[in-house]
């Protein structure tokens, strides 16, 4: 080499480096006792004074349990964790910040004693060693939750307290995805913009990687093997999937050390911090910084938690009652009963759809069951829902894997629930400490065969040992396996509990104040804030306009509700409080630019007029498109008349920008403080003379700026057209017996986008109608054909059938058109039957059956199925012998996953045999039996089918009927049996409610005038029988 000596001297440079990182020590910091007292003596006398508080009259059990725990506190030397988290809260508490505990901490005595948690964790049998042991070998979690807007305040107490150079919060790692590659490699190419656009738009939302978009979007996969420049552009962004785009900061992961963290872990500024802020950001993850044994404690902002802040404080300002969340009622007889009606929504962890249904079938009466129903609703666990509640109302037996485990189920009702459950289990029928128990537990969850082998001979010889039967023992470990994987936390499921409770406690007592906090914490989201809205709308709540004279920056209680709505002429308008939607809440007005216009009127009084509104503002953040949002969404109602002030938005600006420039100045106008003159429209050359818009324009303003029509309802005029054979309230909607279709007018208020595990496009629609929100699904077959309809704020007519599941309703839809009223036309009404169609009145409700269809006594059938028929028969070489119909018993089941599941079997086995005979489905749903046709589906009949179907369906499940020419003659008269999907099939149900490739979508399967039941909406794609609750728990 040319340069000998360079390279001895790197080599000697390499020999003199010697660095290595210590995994096997901790770096907790260390709490500055009094008088520098041992930590656990500390920590001791502190949680003794809590005991003496907590429990004044002490059982020795607990006071064992307490001396137990410092004892595990003391042996793995974590008294200064406690003391650190023992300070924050200490802070917390002193500042009115609401905070929570998850996961396994909530069951610690030592933790409740210091105040830490609010679950008492005898009362509900919560294990210490689900938290923390002897065997134990890495740190445990105290997961600490907090009001989400007075976060930073919790952080930077801690920097304050410790030091920032050993405070810091945990880097996260963002890695390049599929639309992002294509995208960047796209721009590194010189493609155009659009064409690099067109095919990131290919690429389905749920598919993880270019390779799973390929194979599930024949859209992507015919422009990658046809166009060079795709293929070239897909090849390339494949090499840059998955590394690291760019780095942001954990959202609850933090960081405190007991010497400064540079010494072990590299640092930075955060990703989107000033060079000034204290906070620093670690450049390893959360799991390398476990390893080196630094303290991570999880900060999280939680949103609920504010809501109740802000519930709280409006409960003081309006009713002068102080509230106390921590002394709260647990036994309020009323908040039970508001769970129990399954009015859920806007509750924490109780909202979505499934859990209403399942939480009014379960009538929770105590904390414990709302602990086990959130336990419960999961993948997994959610086949016991339906036990746990039967057993709940003694409807079923309650029985126990083996007697000596009734102690510890019972309260559960036989059902394995907690994962505390499993460690006693594993402690008391094997003899395993709870410590062992716990890691035992943990294996079990990993599903490691090799170590489930093991285990499984050390709990049979210790069942064995205490006098268990083998064969016994070794059922007993089977049956807990599978449950430790999916078991849950009982200390996490009792704290998120409490929260729940709170949240329908407030919501039972006091609703219009818990409203307001829940929509002033939604503002970032519109489709929850509309929700939110229509929630208010249900609770009798009135939403008001937002008024410059009486609206604040966000939603505020306004007892003044003369200007709201009313949904039709014979309804009266809500009484009581309203709330009033803030300035800040209107779309493109933001908080900066609203917050002086509040200021100033509550300073000096309200705004007498627009020409007095126009000389106080400031022009700062106020500019004219603030204006114009502002006063198309009748801010300004009460100044002027909405068009004029419309017309005049650049005189108001004008005016607006000058008088700040003369404030700005220190000049004076000789007529300030002349409330006559000040009137005048003359001096500041502002006129009002344009004629006021009319109500249709006030409603699109209003329902692209705040989601909804809140001045004028365009549908009451609709009503008032008496339309034969449409619905437009959703109060007058009835889901029809015979499964008949319905036509719906209303206006279209927000477009959810979906995509099926194939990637196709759905939407999820909110349909506004008087009286509320109608949610239709427009499932793919149908989205192809109805494409151009689907826009904002567009008024439509929507054909479909109504799905009604408890309180839930939605709309399944056929077909969609854009609807005038000054030009109407009218698809061909649905055939309603009499007994269930309404006549038409003054609220435009009508059914009628239009008189130009009373006479065609002939079905109606979508052209696009009788297509799907044809090429799904014509290949079949059939006799022309008539036709059978082969009829199938099923009784609807509470789990729309395992319904959906079985029907799938049922169509393969039909779809084994092809033929030409048509399929009949009785349906058992509650108390109605439904019958419903499936015109895609033929069969051929015979002794075999007739088999397959019974081992699927149970016996006496399967009749076959001789279709003639304009009726049917029965073959056999065996009634359909309604036995339950339940217990019909041996196999079990994956916990999901998916379903897989089959040949057709929902728009095919079911003709027009057949069934209210509704049929998975893309059996080929992913749903179940009944989505009707498909609100926050998409089939897919």
């Amino acid at each position: 080499p040319d340069f000998l000596p360079a390279l001895e001297n790197t080599q000697l440079v390499s020999d003199m480096c010697n660095v290595e990182l210590d995994f096997g020590q901790s770096h907790l910091p260390k709490y500055p006792t009094p008088n520098n007292m041992d930590a656990d003596e500390y920590l001791a006398q502190l949680c003794e004074e809590g005991f003496r508080r907590l429990y004044p009259h002490p059982t020795a059990e607990a006071r064992e349990r307490l001396k137990y725990e410092l004892e595990v506190i003391r042996h793995t030397q974590f008294a200064n964790y406690f003391l650190v988290v023992w300070d924050i809260i200490d802070f917390v508490r002193k500042n009115n910040i609401v905070y929570g505990v998850r996961g396994s901490a909530a069951a610690s005595v030592a933790l409740y004693t210091l105040g830490i948690t609010e679950v008492e964790p005898l009362e509900y049998r919560l294990v210490f060693e689900r938290f923390l042991n002897m065997e134990r070998k890495e740190m445990p979690d105290i997961d600490l939750d907090f009001q989400d807007d007075r976060r930073d305040e919790v952080l930077h107490y801690v920097i304050n307290r410790y030091g920032n150079d050993k405070v810091a919060q945990i880097i996260t790692f963002g890695t390049m995805g599929a639309k992002a590659a294509l995208r960047d490699v796209g721009r590194a190419l010189g493609m155009g913009y659009g064409d690099v656009d067109r095919i990131a738009k290919m690429v389905p939302l749920k598919a993880r990687t270019l390779d799973d978009a390929l194979r599930v979007s024949p859209e992507l996969k015919a422009a990658y093997d046809q166009e060079p420049a795709v293929n070239k552009l897909v090849d390339n962004a494949q090499g840059l999937e998955g590394i690291v785009h760019h780095v942001s900061t954990h959202a609850a992961g933090v960081l405190i050390a007991d010497e400064p963290l540079t010494d072990t872990v590299p640092l930075q500024r955060p990703a989107k911090g000033d060079e000034n802020s204290p906070v620093l950001m670690t450049q390893y993850s959360m799991e390398p910084v476990a390893h080196l044994g630094l303290l991570k404690m999880d900060f999280l902002g939680l949103t609920n938690l504010t809501i109740l802040d802000r519930a709280v404080k409006l409960i003081k300002e309006n009713h002068g009652v102080d509230i106390d969340l921590q002394t709260l009622d647990l036994d309020d007889k009323s908040t039970y009963e508001l769970l129990s009606s399954g009015d859920t929504n806007d509750l924490f962890q109780l909202e979505s759809a499934g859990m209403q249904r399942y939480i009014k079938a379960l009538k929770p009466s105590n904390l414990g069951d709302i602990a086990a129903m959130i336990a419960l609703y999961r993948p997994g666990p959610m086949e016991n829902i339906e036990t746990f509640i039967d057993a709940k109302h003694g409807r079923k037996p309650i029985s126990f894997p083996h007697p000596s485990l009734e102690e510890l189920l019972k309260e559960t009702y036989g059902v394995i629930v907690y994962q505390d459950q499993v460690l006693l289990i594993l402690q008391q029928f094997a003899g395993y400490s709870l410590g062992a128990a716990d890691i035992v537990r943990k294996a079990m969850g990993k599903k490691i065969a090799s170590l489930m082998a093991e285990e499984r001979v050390n709990f049979v010889n210790g069942a064995t040992a205490k006098g268990y039967d083998e064969n016994v023992a070794g059922e007993i470990f089977d049956l807990i396996e599978p449950f430790a994987g999916y078991a849950f936390n009982k200390a996490h499921s009792v704290s998120y509990g409490l929260i729940s409770y709170w949240t329908a406690y407030f919501k039972n007592h006091y609703p219009v104040e818990y409203m307001a906090a829940v929509l002033n914490s939604r503002l970032d989201n519109p489709e929850k804030t509309l929700a939110s809205m229509n929630e208010c709308f249900r609770l009798k709540i009135p939403i008001l306009l937002p008024n410059i004279n009486r609206s604040e920056e966000y939603f505020c209680i306004d007892h003044e509700t003369s200007d709201q709505r009313s949904d039709g002429p014979e309804e009266e308008a809500l009484s009581g409080p309203g709330l009033r939607i803030g300035l800040a809440a209107i779309k493109s007005v933001g908080e900066s630019a609203v917050r002086p216009l509040v200021a100033d009127r509550k300073k000096n009084g309200q705004y007498k007029s627009i020409d007095d509104f126009s000389r106080r503002t400031g022009a700062t953040g106020l500019n004219r498109r603030t204006l114009e949002s502002l006063a198309k969404a009748g801010a300004f109602d009460s100044l002027s008349p909405r068009g004029a002030v419309i017309q005049a938005l650049d005189q108001i600006t004008a005016t607006a920008q000058r008088e700040a420039r003369t404030r700005d100045s220190g000049q004076s106008s000789m007529f300030d403080g002349n409330e006559a003159i000040s009137e005048s429209a003359g001096m500041s050359g502002i006129t009002l003379d344009a004629p006021d818009a009319s109500d249709q324009e006030k409603a699109a303003w209003e329902r692209e700026l705040l989601g909804m029509t809140l001045s004028h309802n365009p549908l009451i005029a609709l009503a008032a057209m008496n339309i034969d054979g449409v619905f437009t309230s959703l109060d007058r909607m009835t889901e029809d017996p015979s499964g008949q279709p319905i036509n719906v007018l209303g206006f279209i208020s927000s477009i959810i986008e979906r995509n099926t595990r194939e990637g196709k496009r759905f939407f999820i629609v909110n349909l506004e109608v008087m009286g509320g929100i109608l949610e239709v699904m427009v499932w793919p077959d149908t989205l192809l054909r109805t494409t151009e309809v689907w826009q904002d704020g567009r008024l439509v007519m929507i054909t479909g059938r109504l799905r009604t599941r408890g309180d839930q309703t939605s709309l399944s839809c056929d077909s969609a058109i854009e609807f005038d009223p000054e030009n109407p036309f009218m698809p061909p009404p649905a055939p309603i039957s009499p007994r269930n169609g309404y006549s038409g009145n003054g609220n435009g409700n009508g059914s009628r059956i239009a008189k130009n269809n009373k006479s065609d006594g002939k079905k109606t059938t979508d052209n696009n199925i009788s297509e799907k028929k044809a090429q799904m028969t014509s290949s079949y070489n059939t006799s022309e012998e008539p036709q059978k119909v082969v009829r199938l018993a099923v009784t609807e089941s509470a789990d729309p996953s395992h319904d959906a599941h079985l029907l799938r079997e049922v169509i393969g086995v039909l779809l084994e045999y092809p033929g030409r005979d048509r399929v009949n489905l009785d349906i058992r749903t509650g108390e109605r039996l439904v019958r419903m046709d499936l015109p895609v589906v033929s069969t051929s009949y015979s002794e075999g089918l007739h088999s397959r179907l019974e081992e699927l369906l149970g016996s006496d499940t399967v009749s076959v009927h001789q279709e003639l020419d304009l009726g049917m003659d029965t073959l056999e008269e065996s009634p359909p049996s309604t036995m339950a999907l339940e217990s019909t099939s041996e196999q079990k149900p994956k916990p999901t409610p998916l379903v897989t490739d089959l040949p057709f979508t929902e728009d095919s399967l079911m003709k027009p005038e057949e069934s209210q039941v509704t049929v998975p909406p893309n059996i080929g794609v992913s749903a179940t029988v009944g989505t009707g609750d498909t609100k926050d728990e998409p089939p897919f």
